[in-house]
């Protein structure tokens, strides 16, 4: 809340007029009414006597927080979401910055803002992509070097990514370095504790979210190994694991986008026109269909945000303009480009009501 709307909120709370209000702190009426519509600001020496006035302390009417809490800041990424659909990626950018410019030791938000904003460059059509690019990085940095050894290592997984795909190894593997090397789940502890205690619920939501983290860490692996094994011809190798990635996603009950990647990847580097276009038709039918956390009884336990990108229609919409432009405008695919069911699938989501250029 501002500070003109907690002038006019404790003013009205206290039944005071403005008039008396003036009176009181010997200013003019219409001072006052400037201040509750945002045109002014009081003098700096008058904001002790309004504070007491108002029986308020000077962090509450100037508005003062250290730092915003989680459910502020997933409200924020929310509103920045609708912002990027209604009024495009480079005014969401300036909204998120500004944020961060009043919350500046908030790492929490400037993690969460700087995670949002490099998801949301991949998915939508953004001018001048490398400068933002290096603004994000830069927010990356200032996680990476703060005292919160949770935000700092989750983000330098990111920068060595980010280092390793533009073929900055000794930054990478100085990041690697600095990464410790746990022994002692933490919260496999805590989740003992918690049945100790007999606080069931708090368990049972502690164990569902390891289980859906290391199920996604097998599947990040698995495809790992399904790239090294394309890169030595080893085409058997990668079925295989390809393969395991679909258990996988039926077992722990994961997106059923995941089940089609592994075959994606093995079509894409055999230049299999057919398996390609057949395994698209079904990576962009699973999208159609959000992935509801909570569906599934692994996971009935974690909190699940009903505007989630998951169970967000918009999300699949933009994610499929998303590899549908990347279909487009890709070199790699030319041998395709020709083909009259790849041409007739593109013009089919082009055609559909919610894609835009």
């Amino acid at each position: 809340m501002k500070i003109n709307e907690i002038i006019k909120l404790k003013r009205k709370e206290l039944n005071l007029t403005q008039e008396q209000v003036a009176e009181y702190l010997g200013v003019t009426t219409p001072a006052v009414n400037k201040w509750e519509k945002g045109n002014s600001y009081p003098d700096i020496t008058l904001l002790p006597p309004l504070a007491r006035l108002l029986r308020v302390d000077l962090n509450t009417l100037l508005s003062f927080n250290d730092e915003l809490n989680d459910y502020e800041i997933g409200k924020f990424i929310n509103d920045l979401a609708t912002i990027v659909e209604t009024k495009g990626y480079d005014y969401a950018f300036k909204i998120a910055i500004d944020k961060i410019y009043e919350y500046p030791n908030c790492y929490k938000l400037i993690y969460s803002v700087s995670y949002f904003l490099q998801g949301a460059l991949c998915l939508y059509c953004v001018d001048d992509k490398d400068k933002y690019e290096n603004e994000i990085e830069k927010l990356f940095i200032r996680v990476s070097n703060c005292d919160d050894l949770e935000l700092a290592n989750n983000i330098n997984s990111l920068l060595i990514s980010k280092y390793i795909q533009r073929k900055d190894y000794n930054s990478a593997q100085m990041l690697i370095d600095k990464l410790p090397n746990v022994s002692i789940n933490k919260k496999q502890l805590q989740a003992n504790l918690y049945i100790s205690q007999d606080k069931l619920n708090d368990a049972c939501e502690i164990l569902e979210k390891e289980i859906l983290f290391m199920a996604n860490s097998i599947q990040s692996s698995l495809l790992n190994l399904l790239d090294i094994a394309l890169k030595q011809n080893k085409f058997d190798d990668a079925l295989i694991y390809s393969n395991k990635i679909k258990q996988t996603t039926e077992i722990y009950n994961l997106w059923d986008y995941n089940k089609y990647v592994g075959d994606y990847q093995i079509a894409m580097e055999t230049k299999d026109a057919k398996k390609i276009i057949y395994t698209l038709k079904s990576m962009l039918n699973s999208i159609k269909n959000p992935w509801t956390l909570n569906d599934s009884p692994l996971y009935k336990h974690i909190y699940n945000n009903p505007k989630s990108n998951y169970n967000n229609n918009k999300f699949g919409q933009i994610f499929i303009n998303s590899i549908i432009k990347e279909l487009e405008c890709s070199d790699e695919i030319d041998f395709l480009k020709k083909e009259p069911e790849f041409i007739e699938l593109l013009n089919e989501y082009k055609n559909k009501k919610g894609y835009y250029n």
